[in-house]
């Protein structure tokens, strides 16, 4: 049994990592030629850990993210409605994180590396189409950059972790159409600044339509870390950015105005964020968008 994956992102990398525990046979093909530590922060949540403590990264974890011992809520004007314990904290056998998305890539990439060995993934390939056969599954790849086909590749299972645009998924369903946008305009960033709220509090502030999200990613010795944040604002159906885009460059003053109104507990974060590092995104209403148990951006 040889099981074929498309993707190397945290989905596909966690996969290949339970299949050699397992000694299960795989291959994964990746599109880009070189995996690079994109985006900001995420949180994953105790039912995803639970796998990745299993796989024995526990300390791994520990080293490039933070277990996030609350989350709090907040008004507008910065006045508290509600806090509740998170992961272990709150009687979970594991805990949550927040952590680097990019960061946990590359920890799930290197420990694969490590464990199996280069040649269980094909950089460079993109999975194009699949078809059933007598025996498996049959997959054709090609360089995305120039076009050119790469050949065929046989298992007996093909499973897709190729993201929000997968093209697997497209082939299998191909009257589905794009993902529908949910009307909600992301900026995200990250800056270095005070501990708050104890240092492992992941906080909100504001309402769905126009929503601050903070947490801290990584802590330093003299009493700062760095804190991701989510900028969220609810866009009209026509808006000019809505097309998907999580890597686009934002502009603090696209957004900035809105969220330093009244005593907003993201201001802080907002005054000393580097212009030209925040990057605008859309969060899409679908459930095919998942990113191994992570929520909450």
């Amino acid at each position: 049994m040889t099981v074929l994956i498309a993707g190397a992102g945290i989905g596909g990398l966690t996969l290949g990592l339970s299949l050699h525990q397992l000694g299960i046979p795989f291959k994964i093909f990746e599109a880009v030629r070189e995996i690079r530590p994109l985006g900001v922060g995420i949180n994953v949540q105790p039912h995803a850990i639970r796998e990745l403590f299993e796989l024995g990264l526990e300390g791994e974890l520990d080293k490039v993210g933070l277990r996030t011992k609350q989350v709090a809520y907040f008004s507008a004007q910065g006045g508290e409605i509600w806090r509740e314990a998170r992961g272990e904290f709150a009687g979970y056998h594991w805990p949550q994180y927040s952590i680097h998305r990019g960061g946990m890539q590359m920890l799930l990439y290197r420990a694969l590396m490590e464990r199996a060995g280069p040649d269980v993934i094909q950089m460079g390939a993109a999975v194009t189409g699949s078809v059933d056969t007598a025996t498996g599954v049959e997959i054709t790849l090609a360089d995305r950059s120039t076009g050119e086909t790469l050949g065929c590749a046989a298992g007996s299972v093909f499973v897709a972790a190729d993201g929000i645009n997968s093209a697997a998924r497209q082939a299998l369903y191909p009257d589905e159409g794009a993902a529908h946008w949910g009307g909600i305009m992301m900026w995200r960033g990250v800056t270095r600044g005070p501990s708050f709220l104890g240092g492992r509090t992941m906080a909100m502030a504001g309402k769905r339509d126009c929503k601050f999200v903070c947490y801290p990613i990584e802590e330093f010795n003299d009493g700062t870390c760095l804190i991701n944040w989510i900028a969220d604002r609810a866009m009209a159906e026509d808006y000019v950015w809505r097309e998907q885009d999580w890597n686009r460059e934002g502009r603090l003053d696209d957004f900035l105005g809105v969220f330093l109104t009244g005593r907003l507990i993201g201001s802080m974060c907002l005054r000393s964020s580097p212009r030209r590092r925040v990057s605008g995104n859309i969060r899409w209403s679908t459930a095919t968008h998942c990113r191994a148990g992570a929520t909450g951006g």
